[in-house]
């Protein structure tokens, strides 16, 4: 450990002083207490204990002022971006050819210059003032030392070694010395301007095995460093880095490199390519893997790394391997989640939670997108939907969100995909010899797999005694939601377009009797939504004359009847107490839908003689139901159709029906009105109800 300066142990001396006196002031005052014992009480002074605890602690450069944007880029960033610079200057001095500088030269004079900046940076580290600033000048040190030695080798202009084993040799006696110079100092920055211009200088010349070997031993001495420090900001900004440096610098050299004869360059270009980037990959996510992280800031840095390093990773190699070898991407998606699978089960064994979510998540990731890699459209939504319920049950019993949320996501997913990208499929699977359109098939296995998945995140034991989070409340509602449309999706198709209307009206229904006795209010406001849609149908859409005669009247009545029972259904939810005060409006506005419905039936598949006669009946209806059942909204509704009925028989049928229909009309409607009239008087109606 660094040797505190002197200026260090004034200040420390002070702060013991300072504790030495409050401790002496403290004790005179329990003297006094003491002395005055059952006299009047002392007023009592603050006993806590001071913040400023008399313990070494080694101070960092910084910046008084953190809101000093002037001081903070002349002290801390220029001289980084500063010695960067410079090494690369260096770099290029010595990897290229001049006239009147010789391999040899060029070697020594970039050595003569790296123990200049060691010496000068090994003064100024002892300085208090100079410390960040010899920091930075040992870490151009190393760089410079580090792309000399693989110059010696690797570089035409500049080589005087020939044995690529005594290059690899030195080599690695610099990464030892690397180590253990930031063994020494504990020098994040030195070593992270050492590691960036390492790679970068590494990969200026040709891209051969020499540079393979070499990086690897870079690499693993970046693995070693962050596993013994813990540095996580350094290892977040090397995947940064390292994979930019490939984009804009190694990769145009990758493509410059010669190539042998007979070999396919397209071939060799992708494999040496790849070949660097399965290095960075695999060196990040062990350097990720084996950092040891303390508190929740810490951990989710790491995930965040862990999912950059996939995620830059897979962009540079997918595309070409997709170019070159669409064959093998199933076995790329395959094989890559697998490896993280294993990975996440390591992590999950010494409960890396974190780590073991993020690995979780890219795993599924790929397993997922692999699917329709290697099967049809039809088999792969098939496997998803299957997917989906079995990811939602592992999730509730291991108590995984990362599983629950990724089966969220693929619900969603499939939505989009199903209504938006599938129905245009003219596949036809066999289904028990049975031939049946891909439309009806998929959305019915949707019905069944997000009704399945709801019930599990709703009904099941474990769902009953789990907490959700915050987040997760609406959950089993967005999957219930997704079961109702695609069960109408389902009947759209499946259902012949004469009896859809009557199919949402009985789903409604279902919907409705699973609300109230469940119960779950959820279901019951889709009851509510499909009802809203069989209004609009039977207002604009519906046309029941396509029927005979003898079925369309009984199916009309059923449908009415039907709604009619929905009705009954949240009114009885509402004398349980169970709607809320929103449901509520629903109720007075589906009963009100209905019979708006019932009114435009009559008017739109009834003769014109016999509207009048129909809207009688249906005022008769409204008042039976609401007296028997004691509904005043059914009575309420029975004499607005008496008042339409009495408007239509003064505009209309005086001046327009034949007598006949004038007096069958007149006469029923007449008996109707006195029934009622008598009705009232009898029970005395209105009077005796709140």
């Amino acid at each position: 450990m660094r040797q505190p300066t002197v200026s260090q142990l004034k200040e420390e001396l002070e702060q013991i002083k300072k504790y030495l006196n409050y401790a002496m002031s403290k004790i005179s005052i329990f003297e006094a207490r003491l002395k005055n014992l059952g006299q009047e009480e002392i007023p009592a002074e603050d006993l806590s204990i001071p913040q400023e605890k008399p313990v070494f602690v080694e101070k960092k450069e910084t910046v008084s002022s953190p809101k000093d944007i002037e001081a903070n880029v002349g002290k801390f960033w220029l001289n980084r971006i500063g010695i960067a610079i410079f090494t690369l200057g260096i770099a290029f001095l010595v990897s290229y050819a001049f006239k009147y500088f010789g391999p040899l030269a060029k070697i020594a004079s970039s050595l003569a210059i790296g123990a200049g900046l060691f010496l000068t940076g090994s003064i100024l580290i002892k300085k208090e003032k100079f410390i960040n600033y010899g920091r930075v000048l040992l870490g151009g040190a190393w760089a410079i030392t580090y792309f000399t030695t693989y110059a010696m080798h690797h570089f035409e202009a500049s080589r005087i070694i020939n044995s690529q084993f005594l290059g690899l040799l030195l080599l690695g006696a610099v990464s030892v010395g690397i180590i253990a110079h930031a063994l020494k100092y504990k020098s994040e920055e030195l070593f992270a301007i050492a590691v960036f211009v390492g790679y970068i200088t590494a990969t200026i010349g040709d891209i051969n095995y020499f540079t393979f070997i070499s990086c690897s031993l870079l690499a693993l001495t970046i693995v070693f460093l962050v596993y013994r420090f813990q540095w996580i900001r350094l290892i977040i900004l090397g995947i940064f880095c390292t994979y930019s440096v490939h984009f804009f610098w190694v990769f145009r050299h990758i493509y410059n490199s010669p190539v042998s004869a007979g070999t396919n360059s397209a071939q060799f270009y992708f494999f040496v390519n790849a070949g660097f980037l399965s290095l960075y990959w695999i060196i990040f996510m062990s350097g990720v893997h084996l950092l040891q992280a303390k508190g929740p800031a810490v951990k989710n840095k790491l995930s965040a790394a862990n999912f950059m390093n996939f995620l830059l990773f897979f962009l540079m190699v997918y595309p070409e391997l997709s170019r070159l070898y669409p064959a093998n991407r199933f076995y790329f998606f395959f094989a890559l989640g697998c490896i993280y699978l294993s990975v996440a089960l390591i992590m999950e064994r010494f409960k890396r939670k974190n780590l073991s979510s993020s690995d979780i998540i890219i795993a599924l990731l790929l397993l997922t997108l692999a699917v329709p890699l290697k099967f049809l459209p039809f088999s792969t939504n098939l496997i998803w939907l299957v997917e989906l319920p079995f990811l939602m049950y592992v999730g509730l019993v291991f108590d995984r969100k990362e599983l629950r949320y990724f089966g969220l996501g693929l619900a969603i997913w499939l939505y989009i995909k199903i209504t938006m990208l599938d129905f245009d499929n003219l596949y036809m699977p066999n289904i028990f010899g049975y031939a049946i359109s891909w439309d009806k098939v998929i959305s019915f296995c949707a019905f069944l797999s997000m009704s399945a998945t709801y019930y599990i995140l709703k009904f099941t034991k474990t769902a009953r005694s789990f907490k959700f989070l915050p987040r997760e409340q609406g959950l089993s509602h967005i999957l219930s939601a997704l079961a109702v449309i695609y069960l109408g999706i389902f009947l759209f198709f499946a259902v012949d377009p004469k009896w859809i209307t009557f199919s949402l009206i009985l789903e409604a229904l279902i919907l409705s009797s699973l609300g109230l006795f469940i119960p779950e209010r959820s279901l019951r406001i889709y009851s509510f939504c499909v009802s809203l849609i069989v209004f609009f149908r039977i207002l604009i859409f519906d046309n029941s004359n396509l029927l005979r005669f003898s079925a369309k009247w009984p199916l009309l009545i059923t449908e009415i009847a039907a709604l009619y029972a929905n009705y009954f259904l949240y009114k009885s939810a509402k004398i349980k107490g169970l709607l809320a005060q929103y449901e509520e409006t629903f109720l007075n506005l589906l009963f009100w839908l209905v019979t708006i419905i019932f009114t435009w039936v009559i008017y739109l598949y009834s003769a014109q003689q016999w509207i009048t006669l129909g809207l009688g009946i249906e005022g008769i209806v409204l008042f039976s139901g609401g007296f028997i059942l004691k509904d005043r909204v059914f009575r309420i509704a029975g004499f607005i159709i008496f008042a339409l009925t009495l408007l239509r028989i003064i505009f209309v049928d005086l001046s327009m029906l034949a007598v006949i229909y004038k007096i069958a009309s007149f006469i029923i409607l007449g008996l109707i009105f006195l029934g009622v009239s008598f009705i009232y008087n009898k029970y005395n109606i209105g009077k005796s109800e709140n």
